[in-house]
């Protein structure tokens, strides 16, 4: 790779530096405590509060790990590892993306059953066991209830991707709310602080407005397509058009990077944040008809 390319991908601190990411959920975390607070939870309610806020910050936790990775890799040119690696970092956002705003869909059409259904097989539903999955079941009924009930029923990043395809996520963030429910006015907070506001990238200043529009605008083919290529590099199919030592491959792998750093995805993966504060907000809004339709879905 030409130093100035490589240059280029690193300075691209609104995406590859997630510093900032990191901060903003962080502080998203931050609020939530003090909303808990100030909600009086009691114990039971405090579990299922806890349950949610794991889930849905642990993916943060998840695409910063990797990120972190990834540049560790791209630094030292160690192309292919940091395409394995790209292609799970943009696999966990198809994810993030569509749990985050499928269940704010869910929340805004009433679907509360299909919004523990789709928090159940995004959490806990594997196909295989594990270490980690016999430690859970042993250590709670509920948990091995769950894990009983969705083997086999994991969300695949097929449905990720078609939801990703379609136009919701500029219909989600283009919609003004009327609800006079609390949730709902913090959202509305929340977005216009977003996209009128500036974040800082060390020394750099990104217009957020223009980044959303950027994303909401892109060419989604481009990205997917992207990811495509990257599924072939790392299934064992086309060895000889993958060789990882052949300055071709590499002239591929920089373009890569190119079109997923340079896609938008990041900017709508980092927006989706405001969404997990909303929906955090509403389960302490709904707590008591969230818990009946959980239990309801376990029986």
């Amino acid at each position: 790779m030409k130093k100035n390319l490589k240059k280029q991908i690193l300075n691209r601190k609104q995406f590859f530096a997630f510093e900032a990411y990191e901060k903003t959920a962080k502080q998203q975390l931050k609020y939530l405590n003090k909303a808990k607070k100030e909600a009086k939870l009691d114990i039971k309610e405090q579990q299922y509060f806890k349950f949610l806020y794991e889930f849905y910050y642990k993916l943060d936790t998840n695409i910063v790990e990797l990120s972190k990775g990834i540049k560790l890799l791209f630094i030292k040119n160690n192309l292919m590892p940091s395409v394995f690696l790209l292609r799970g970092l943009t696999e966990l956002i198809f994810f993030n993306i569509f749990v985050v705003f499928k269940s704010y869909l869910n929340i805004k059409k009433n679907n509360i059953d299909y919004l523990v259904d789709l928090i159940l097989r995004a959490s806990m539903a594997t196909d295989v066991e594990s270490i980690r999955s016999k430690s859970l079941m042993s250590e709670s009924a509920i948990y091995k209830k769950i894990i009983d009930k969705y083997k086999g029923k994991r969300i695949h990043i097929n449905d990720c991707i078609r939801f990703f395809k379609k136009r919701h996520i500029e219909d989600i963030v283009k919609t003004k709310e009327n609800t006079k429910e609390n949730c709902y006015k913090l959202l509305e907070e929340l977005k216009d602080e977003l996209t009128l506001g500036n974040f800082k990238y060390k020394r750099e200043k990104i217009d957020v407005s223009i980044m959303m529009d950027i994303g909401l605008t892109m060419d989604r083919s481009r990205i997917i397509e992207a990811y495509d290529r990257m599924c072939e590099i790392i299934h064992p199919t086309a060895i000889k058009i993958y060789d990882a030592q052949d300055p071709e491959v590499q002239k591929d792998f920089d373009e890569l990077f190119l079109h997923i750093l340079d896609s938008g995805l990041f900017i709508i993966n980092l927006y989706g944040i405001q969404y997990k504060q909303f929906i955090m907000q509403w389960f302490l809004d709904n707590k008591e008809e969230f818990i009946i339709r959980f239990n309801k879905k376990l029986n």
